[in-house]
């Protein structure tokens, strides 16, 4: 017997019993010199090795089906068991959660191990699985309430905004973001009514006679918030006196055990601003001995003086010589680092920065304004813009704050 067998590669494969091998080829001994009588005696066999294959093709197309057949048979089992176990569950009252998962096809119950079992639902399987599916039930009921209420949230808090920005209007005082007056208990119950309760712009207006004293309660947390954050980040010894806003506080220096580093800290920088101011001079310094002797920065004449002169130390303003042709000598720019959350501490920054010796600029001052503020700051420029998200700078006096470096150039430089 000889199967004929197709394999991937689309080759007939041929596989044949040893006996039957041995069988046909004593059959041909007797007729290999006579092809006729071969042919012959080799025509029953092949009819015979066909209709098997065709039986063998025949056997693979049944299994195949019934396979499938099965398939169907054990589905039908789980989702007659599915439909049994929703049938239970709508007696003991939870019909609203069915109810929202037959729009999804019951997916999640469905996918139970216990659930899912290609076996019938009985009275005592259901007495077994009865805790673990109403389990699942509990939390896909708290998942789903927890995002319709994400939902109904988000849409009050659009409302929140509107109102926020139509009270923000009418003042003329610094205003607290919507983010905080959502974190104001007198707000949230508000907010926080139950979901079956419409709310409208016009739910607010209760708050409107009490409106003044929750901004200045605002503003008395956030000045306090930033002190804090002033106090606990400062850690050279920066005096801050009080305010034109209200507050009246003192920065403590740092401890006798830090003042030796802190004062070195205050040396470096110090340093460090006048090199970077000698650079922004470009040339014209001059030596007052020699006046055909021109420099780039004002260092170069100190080397020039330690090495021509043989003057060490002690250098005096008379030694050096500034030709009034020279570009001026402008300090960098300073910017203030401010996240959104953090707007309300802006007043105080400015003041701040001012007691410095910086010079407030905001954006929207003309250009030649900004150039006549610039020729009267005294260490640098502090630019700001409401409607950026962060406020930044580029100078030294940056450690004063307890805020990193972004290294920015600004365009008029």
């Amino acid at each position: 017997m000889i199967i004929e067998r197709s394999n991937k590669s689309r080759m007939t494969e041929r596989k044949a019993l040893v006996r039957d091998v041995e069988a046909l080829s004593k059959l041909l001994a007797p007729v290999s010199g006579d092809p006729a009588k071969k042919e012959s005696v080799l025509a029953e066999p092949k009819e015979y090795t066909k209709k098997i294959n065709e039986f063998t093709f025949a056997c693979a197309e049944w299994y195949e089906n019934k396979k499938e057949s099965r398939s169907q048979e054990l589905d039908q089992i789980r989702r007659t068991r599915l439909m049994a176990v929703v049938a239970k569950l709508r007696g003991l009252g939870w019909d609203e959660e069915l109810n929202y998962m037959d729009d999804h096809g019951y997916l999640g119950l469905s996918r139970l191990s216990s659930v899912k079992q290609a076996k019938p639902l009985t009275d005592r399987t259901w007495a077994n699985i009865r805790k673990s599916v109403e389990d699942f039930m509990t939390e896909a009921k708290t998942l789903r309430l927890a995002e319709v209420r994400r939902g109904i949230l988000k849409d009050r808090f659009q409302i929140l905004r509107q109102v926020v920005h139509k009270w923000r209007q009418t003042s003329d005082v610094l205003f607290p973001n919507v983010r905080d007056f959502a974190s104001m208990d007198e707000v949230r119950t508000i907010v926080d009514i139950p979901t079956s309760v419409v709310l409208t712009p016009e739910s607010f207006d209760v708050l409107l006679p009490m409106l003044p004293d929750l901004v200045a309660k605002w503003r008395r947390d956030a000045d306090k918030q930033l002190v804090d954050r002033l106090r606990s980040s400062c850690n050279i010894g920066l005096d801050m006196h009080g305010s034109p806003y209200g507050i009246a506080s003192r920065i403590k220096k740092a401890s006798e055990e830090h003042a030796t580093a802190a004062r070195e800290v205050e040396r470096a920088a110090t340093e460090k601003i006048a090199a970077r101011a000698d650079m922004k001079a470009r040339g014209g310094w001059q030596c007052a001995s020699c006046p055909v002797a021109k420099f780039v920065t004002k260092n170069s004449v100190t080397q020039h003086l330690r090495s021509e002169h043989g003057k060490m130390d002690n250098y005096e303003d008379t030694d050096y010589y500034l030709h009034p042709d020279s570009i001026p000598d402008v300090a960098d720019p300073v910017c203030l680092i401010s996240s959104k959350k953090d707007q309300a501490y802006l007043p105080m920054k400015v003041t701040v920065a001012m007691q410095q010796g910086l010079t407030a600029v905001r954006d929207d001052v003309s250009m030649a304004n900004t150039y006549r503020y610039m020729s009267r700051a005294g260490a640098g420029i502090y630019d700001f813009d409401e409607d950026e998200d962060d406020f930044l700078y580029d100078h030294e006096y940056g450690e004063y704050y307890g805020m990193s470096d972004d290294e920015l150039d600004f365009p008029w430089y």
